[in-house]
């Protein structure tokens, strides 16, 4: 799926077989997650699938959370030579409807029923809103989340 429902994208972690092996880096992944409040956690043999959600943290943990945008996500663990690569997707549909009706509903209500703006001036301003928010929070989630999963991956 293309922008702006998912992005895909892999980062490298150097492979030392003390604190590095593809279970315990799952098991690490999966506690980070827990820690970070995902839900729904499941770990197969070499990934681990979450949720995250913007639903979830509206009211209640609403911060700088890295998963917040993030409805569900998918994190792949593959042993190459001298290095493990973590693959992962994530997807952005919840945070895509919440910002949209969020927008166009609430906002575009009010803006649209303003005499004093010209109805191109009122779309560019409804559209400008959209691209500020979900397009700033997209960028944020994937900005920040290899960082994130670089975290944790160290070992505890």
């Amino acid at each position: 799926m293309p922008f702006p429902l998912s992005y895909e994208n892999r980062i490298e972690v150097p492979f030392d077989t003390k604190k590095h092996t593809p279970d315990n880096l799952l098991k690490n992944i999966e506690s980070s997650l827990k820690k970070a409040d995902a839900i729904n956690i499941q770990k197969y043999q070499n990934y681990i699938v979450f949720s995250g959600g913007i639903f979830r943290f509206w009211l209640w943990n609403w911060s700088w959370n890295s998963i917040v945008g993030v409805s569900r996500g998918i994190i792949a663990v593959e042993k190459d030579k001298d290095k493990l690569i973590l693959k992962y997707h994530l997807n952005f549909r919840g945070m895509l409807m919440v910002v949209s009706v969020l927008v166009f509903g609430f906002f575009g209500a009010l803006i649209l029923e303003n005499q004093s703006f010209s109805f191109a001036y009122k779309i560019a301003l409804l559209g400008s809103f959209w691209i500020w928010i979900f397009g700033g929070s997209y960028l944020i989630t994937i900005r920040r989340f290899p960082s994130l999963l670089k975290k944790m991956t160290e070992s505890k």
